[in-house]
């Protein structure tokens, strides 16, 4: 985890050096939902933005949250030849 973890970090990185994409850091909270899942949709839904995942149950949650989805397995499956 903590290997994949860094690998995420690192990746954000080079994410924001890219001019064409705007990446937003929000230190908002949502105390009275337990689940990461569920505050990943409720912070998305209240910002307006869109997550970018491979995880199955995120994506689904994202959907009933009203949030739009980009899910990277579906997208690579898009794009096979």
């Amino acid at each position: 985890k903590r290997n994949r973890g860094r690998r995420g970090l690192d990746i954000l990185q080079k994410i924001q050096k890219n001019v064409d994409i705007r990446v937003e850091i929000s230190d908002m909270e949502f105390p009275e939902i337990r689940e990461v899942d569920n505050k990943l949709g409720a912070m998305a839904k209240a910002l307006h933005a869109k997550i970018v995942t491979n995880d199955f149950n995120l994506n689904k949650v994202a959907e009933l949250h009203g949030v739009g989805v980009l899910n990277i397995n579906e997208l690579t499956n898009a794009l096979r030849p």
